[in-house]
């Protein structure tokens, strides 16, 4: 970026010469004057709200969709399948075994709206306690089991299956040459006390933990708030809120999965202006810097950012970034406007981001000079790789966010796709998960 290195070239002669005899009519090359405009620039950047806000909408959310969601559960539960145990009933002792793996899903039942939903095949025996013998079948059984969010320490909210109130939805055998069709009341009973015998051998399990940013100080939150249950695509989504000072009604529309994407990430677009400001604030990424360009916190350069956005498609998938470059020392001072795209792509599983060349679009003062002068440009086009490192750095921790994590598991994503659009940013993802050793 010229604008850093162009102290040697705004006090050449030329540029001496054109500003001297307008200096002290024009403020725009005063120092004092671009000094105080650049600090109230500053000040105002990076702004956080004293905690996140309560409800939404929200500006990040999780995405599981029903599949992604049953290989979470069974990488957690195994085959600790809350469906087995013994009965007495009525001169008989039922026993009740799984038989193979249940399916979660995500369904409309009216009275369970925050269930998941466990479809089960089963064993049957009912063995005569007066020494008649033992009769075999087969049932399945649809099993409700409220899912609620459990905060944990450092901002982790946890998701837990409360297996305290699981609900038999349904309950259909047969055995012994009768049905549950058949024989209601013997069902209903066996319906009944099955499931008070299930809610008595488990307890609350916890299943997954949403992870908060892990940026700058840890001034910035992102807290997972509230689950939403979609049974009409079969999706779960966890809303997060932040006490990043957002536009009033930043939150994003419904998150949604493409097909073949299991898990997604999905951020409101304008969360990123303000992030990156704070981490400007918060020294992640330098504000000032010296006539070389190296971070100097009294350094004569400074950057303020003025906007960050996503491009529309169909461009590649591109932040674009708006920012001044001022030059508040020296004798001549302005600022230069200047953009820079930086381009989001996977390196496997790994998210990349990479910041491209700067151009100086406008300016006033000094800055408007150097803006001017095309060669003097292009000579100095990399003396801002500090800046450009830094907020790349801080784009890809941001939405690079490993957002769910498995207890004594690892989360492995397979042909994650990014999508950068103005109004949004979506990650979006298929995986597998490994025991941790």
């Amino acid at each position: 970026m010229p604008f850093l290195h162009s102290i040697r070239w705004w006090t050449a002669a030329g540029l001496v010469t054109a500003a001297t005899g307008c200096r002290g009519e024009d403020l725009s090359f005063d120092c004092d004057y671009q000094s105080e405009r650049f600090a109230e620039e500053a000040a105002a950047e990076g702004a956080l709200r004293d905690a996140p806000p309560e409800g939404g909408p929200y500006p990040v959310a999780v995405v599981v969709s029903e599949t992604g969601l049953d290989r979470l559960v069974k990488a957690v539960v195994g085959e600790d399948i809350p469906f087995a145990g013994n009965v007495p009933l009525a001169g008989f002792d039922a026993s009740f075994e799984p038989k193979g793996e249940p399916q979660v899903r995500i369904l409309d039942v009216p009275g369970c709206v925050d269930c998941v939903f466990f479809d089960v095949e089963f064993y049957l025996s009912l063995a005569d306690t007066g020494g008649g013998g033992v009769s075999s079948g087969v049932g399945s059984t649809r099993l409700g089991i409220p899912l609620y969010l459990q905060p944990g320490p450092d901002d982790v909210m946890e998701l837990w299956a409360d297996y305290d109130a699981l609900r038999i939805e349904s309950f259909d055998f047969v055995v012994a040459g009768f049905t549950s069709e058949e024989h209601e009341a013997l069902a209903g009973a066996m319906r009944i006390l099955l499931e008070e015998k299930i809610r008595e051998q488990y307890d609350p399990t916890h299943i997954m933990d949403f992870e908060p940013w892990r940026l700058g100080t840890g001034d910035v939150r992102l807290v997972a708030q509230e689950l939403f249950l979609f049974p009409d695509d079969a999706t779960m989504a966890v809303g997060m809120q932040t006490n990043l000072a957002l536009p009033e009604g930043a939150g994003l529309e419904r998150p949604t999965l493409p097909e073949g994407a299991h898990l997604g990430l999905a951020f409101h677009g304008a969360i990123f202006e303000p992030l990156i400001e704070r981490m400007i604030v918060e020294g992640e990424i330098p504000r000032r810097y010296d006539a070389d360009g190296t971070p100097d916190e009294e350094g004569e350069f400074g950057i303020t950012i003025q906007s960050i956005a996503g491009l529309p498609s169909p461009m590649p998938e591109v932040f674009r970034v708006m920012f001044r470059v001022w030059r508040t020392a020296g004798g001549y001072c302005g600022y230069a406007l200047a953009q820079m795209d930086v381009t989001g792509a996977f390196d496997g599983r790994f998210l990349r981001m990479s910041p491209g060349p700067v151009a100086v679009l406008s300016g006033e003062g000094a800055g408007a000079v150097a803006a001017e002068d095309e060669e003097l440009v292009a000579e100095h086009q990399g003396v801002v790789d500090n800046f450009k490192r830094a907020v790349a750095e801080q784009l890809e921790l941001a939405v690079g966010l490993s957002a769910v994590d498995l207890p004594g598991h690892d989360v492995v994503l397979e042909a994650p796709v990014l999508d950068i659009e103005p109004d949004a940013v979506r990650m979006a993802s298929d995986f597998f998960t490994v025991e941790e050793p």
